[in-house]
């Protein structure tokens, strides 16, 4: 008898990738699970160990995520979001610009200098991470502090650090946040619901709490099983290469030849350079982001007054049929430019090609609270004890002002400009003047926004409010007279 597997679904361990990319990156899901899949066939070394480690091509339109999951990929794999070499493709748009690239044949100029592309650019992440892995294997096996252990094993174990020092840091927060609790209800009158939700919210932080110090024993300790079920005599046959990763950024903007000229690096994962060096690229996630369709895209949204996210099932139903016309519109230009070549499409394989998708109104809004509590980390690390409170009221304004006619097809780009413009520099104005009418530490101060007459117009205002001992704070208004229209 015969019985169906489901091959379809992520694994449990595809889906703990998943997860980490979920909970950094808003809404793209299918490219979430793809780069969950590549991870798990790397760990496994269920690849094909000739080529690249993995290649995936991200398309869409500006601010949707492309860069910054590939960010998030290198915080989960190298424990640095920066851990990967970006080649900015915009300043390879000219032919003899391939020697920065690649270098300069003998007798050229720049022959003897490094070029962007090089052997030990590509290691120097892996080999960093590799040192911490060794001094951690050390700290828990001292007496065998040469242990050698193998590729897959090596792997899990960098994996599982990775994991505990994440473990640690939201222990971290959550301490921060249970602080903020006691805080809160001590400061002021409760009523009884307001007490019940603060009793069931401590209790939730603090078991979460206690879960993940178990989960971290429970990692150190599978850590120990790793080194001491290791074959201690058997040695690599050969020297690995540090796993790496490489970005080229809006890689249709590069000269259609230097593009060309990469070619080998899907095909056996080695790049000739100028010098008749060879960079090896099979141990290396190589990930290519484009904007391509991105006109067609913004037309489609203008067209429709931008709405991207619905309620009503007819309206679902256009939001679907939105979504596979804009993957049909950037496939179509990718297949016509001249920038990705049949050859080049055929080496990548279509199926690494993935669109992001716009972002929805709830993406958005979830990315602002995102970026909220940033903003207030970084504030709370200057002023000691500084408590900051977000009014709905100015969400919502951020929120609007960052899905109007000409932000919106720039996706989540706005929201971090707006926030520096409408309240960081208020709040570093009030840092600033400190006790001259200014915030301190442990000020507790609430940022909202309100309607004011401005010249016969209504106009929108950020006001921030401190608890005590002043009641209310207001950006000062300018003294100069407003210049008359003429």
């Amino acid at each position: 008898m015969w019985t169906p597997l489901d091959h379809e679904s992520l694994s449990q361990e595809e889906l703990g990738y998943f997860d980490f990319f979920d909970r950094n990156v808003i809404g793209q899901m299918r490219a979430k699970e793809k780069l969950a899949s590549k991870l798990a066939a790397y760990k496994h070394g269920l690849r094909d160990k000739m080529k690249p480690a993995g290649v995936l091509c991200f398309l869409g339109p500006s601010g949707v995520g492309k860069t910054y999951l590939a960010r998030m990929f290198a915080h989960m794999l190298l424990n640095n979001p920066d851990a990967f070499i970006r080649i900015d493709c915009s300043t390879y748009q000219e032919e003899h610009s391939i020697s920065r690239l690649i270098g300069s044949p003998p007798g050229y100029v720049g022959f003897n200098g490094e070029p962007e592309l090089s052997q030990d650019k590509l290691n120097f992440w892996g080999i960093k991470l590799e040192e911490e892995l060794r001094k951690e294997k050390q700290r828990l096996e001292e007496e065998k502090p040469n242990f050698e252990i193998n590729e897959k094993d090596r792997f899990e174990m960098l994996l599982i650090v990775v994991e505990i020092q994440k473990l640690k840091d939201r222990n971290k927060k959550i301490q921060e946040d249970l602080d903020k609790l006691d805080l809160a209800i001590d400061k002021k009158e409760v009523t009884l619901e307001e007490e019940i939700t603060y009793f069931e919210e401590t209790g939730r932080l603090t078991r979460e709490k206690e879960w993940n110090e178990l989960k971290i024993e429970e990692l150190d300790q599978k850590i120990k099983d790793i080194i001491h079920s290791s074959n201690k005599n058997k040695k690599e046959s050969q020297e690995t290469l540090p796993v790496s990763i490489v970005l080229f950024d809006e890689i249709e903007k590069m000269h259609p030849k230097i593009t060309r000229a990469l070619l080998p690096m899907f095909d056996n994962g080695i790049v000739p350079l100028a010098n008749g060096n060879r960079i090896n690229f099979r141990n290396c996630f190589v990930f290519m982001t484009s904007n391509i369709g991105s006109e067609e895209i913004a037309k489609k949204l203008s067209g429709r007054g931008g709405q991207i996210g619905y309620n009503t099932k007819e309206e679902k139903e256009e939001e679907r049929d939105s979504k596979d016309s804009i993957y049909d519109v950037v496939i179509k230009k990718v297949e016509n430019s001249p920038h990705f070549p049949t050859e080049l499409i055929g080496r990548i394989g279509k199926e690494n090609f993935i669109v992001f998708h716009p972002l929805e109104d709830n993406d958005i809004k979830k990315i602002i609270d995102n970026q909220l509590f940033i903003l207030m980390t970084r504030f709370k690390k200057t002023i000691p004890n500084l408590k900051i409170e977000f009014t709905k009221a100015i969400r919502n304004y951020i929120f609007k002002e960052t899905r109007d006619p000409m932000n919106r097809s720039l996706g989540a780009r706005p929201i971090e400009n707006v926030i520096s413009a409408k309240i960081a520099s208020a709040l570093i104005n009030l840092v600033i003047k400190a006790e001259n009418g200014g915030i301190i530490a442990g000020d507790r101060i609430s940022i909202d926004i309100k309607t004011v007459d401005s010249n016969g117009k209504k106009k929108e205002k950020v006001v921030i409010k401190k608890f005590s001992p002043n009641p209310i704070l207001e950006i000062p208004e300018k003294t100069s007279e407003p210049r008359k229209e003429d």
